[in-house]
């Protein structure tokens, strides 16, 4: 099989042969640091590409190489500095031989036309690898296709793009909404088995189910992307804000009743909001962005929750709870679930002003989530009267095979 990858890599041809294109960058020369002249070369290193991180992915990546090339040659490289000097010129065909495949599916293609052996990561290495293990059916089938008509073009891309892919439940395939469906078996086996279609337009609708209820959002848009994880994610936040023993001298005064008001800042399309509503007496989603109050009004209805229990509200980033300043913030949760970046300095000021009751905070950057976190405390301890408590954290894997987790934190005010 052949893939025609971006300029500055190196593919695959049949006969487990590599080519490397006109116009790719140099490849690289494998080597490893001798330890043993460490203090000669280290002066050399300086302003040269460092080695990979101990068990890093590329790490694994260079002690294959080491194999592949043998040690010897490797330390010889290193002790002159050359390790990552190639010896190929801009614009020159070589024809190289795999020698190895990496463990991540990538191979090393081996050059015996110098003084020295030299060694070339080539990707796409294994031919029919073309499904991801953490995707669902239907988008891998989607995927298959995809990629096929990206490899046979990809030269012709001029910078990199954005490929979209969401799992969506057909439109028109369900009942108006989740309340109009009958307890018949039938009925519920022919529900667990709607149709799924895989959307790739950034402006199409998809519409996606969370236990019992159902979420229409534009593709581009944001909405948690690992589905089978939402249920246990809204179930925990829900058990968070009204946990066993709630009411207890331990988190707040017995005779403190249960919250009936619900603010969902940062909402979008309204997912804890809408999965939490039956638990609160009044709920109010507040959004910057026009076109998530639009999507998640319209999932409100779709899921037949009224009005006067549930609105979305535009937010003035100056002052955004003035939209919910009928709140008793006593009998208030303040659920947050921001972007990557946190929340700012004004945000937080507004959050200790309001002095809700309770605060769910939903991260997928555990670091922003950790200082935001550590801000609300530290304004709030050295006061007389009540302060805000971490009563808890947990991690959630959404992101499965990544380095990231989506983090849920629950402060208390005491």
């Amino acid at each position: 099989m052949e893939v025609s990858p971006k300029a500055g890599q190196v593919h695959a041809l049949p006969e487990n042969e590599v080519e490397v294109p006109q116009g790719t960058k140099k490849p690289r020369l494998a080597a490893k640091k001798s330890q043993k002249t460490e203090s000669k070369r280290s002066k050399k290193r300086r302003g040269r590409t460092a080695l990979p991180e101990p068990c890093s992915a590329e790490d694994v990546i260079w002690r294959d190489i080491i194999a592949v090339l043998g040690e010897d040659a490797v330390d010889k490289a290193a002790e002159e500095g050359a390790e990552f000097n190639s010896p190929f010129e801009f614009h020159q065909e070589v024809v190289l031989e795999v020698a190895s495949i990496c463990s991540n599916g990538e191979a090393i293609a081996r050059s015996l036309d110098h003084n020295r052996p030299w060694a070339v990561i080539v990707p796409f290495a294994l031919p029919g690898e073309k499904e991801c293990p953490i995707a669902t059916s239907v988008i891998n089938d989607a995927y298959k296709p995809l990629r096929d008509s990206i490899a046979n073009k990809i030269l012709t891309y001029k910078k990199g793009v954005s490929l979209l892919l969401r799992d969506s439940l057909e439109i028109g395939a369900l009942p108006v909404t989740p309340r109009e469906r009958t307890a018949d078996p039938v009925e519920a086996l022919s529900t667990s088995l709607e149709k799924h279609v895989c959307i790739t337009d950034h402006k199409a609708i998809v519409r996606e189910k969370v236990g019992d209820w159902l979420f229409e959002y534009t593709a581009g848009s944001f909405f948690q992307n690992n589905n089978s994880v939402l249920i246990p994610l809204t179930n925990y936040v829900r058990d968070a804000i009204f946990p066993p023993g709630y009411g207890s001298v331990i988190t707040m005064a017995s005779d403190e009743p249960p919250p009936t008001y619900l603010v969902d800042a940062y909402c979008g399309a309204g997912l804890f909001a809408i999965t939490l509503s039956p638990h609160f007496q009044t709920v109010a989603g507040i959004e910057l962005s026009q076109d998530s109050i639009k999507s998640a009004t319209s999932n409100a209805i779709l899921n037949g929750i009224s009005p006067e229990k549930i609105t979305f509200r535009a937010g003035d980033a100056a002052d955004i709870f003035a939209t919910v300043g009928e709140f008793p913030p006593a009998q208030t949760v303040l659920l947050i679930d921001p972007p990557r970046k946190g929340c700012d300095d004004n945000f937080i000021n507004q959050l200790l002003k309001f002095r809700c009751r309770t605060v769910v905070y939903v991260s997928c950057n555990v670091h922003t989530q950790a200082r935001d976190v550590g801000k609300i405390l530290k304004a709030t301890e050295d006061e007389l009267g009540r302060k805000y408590i971490l009563e808890s954290v947990r991690g959630f894997d959404l992101f499965p095979q990544t380095a990231h987790v989506e983090s849920v934190a629950v402060l208390r005010l005491v």
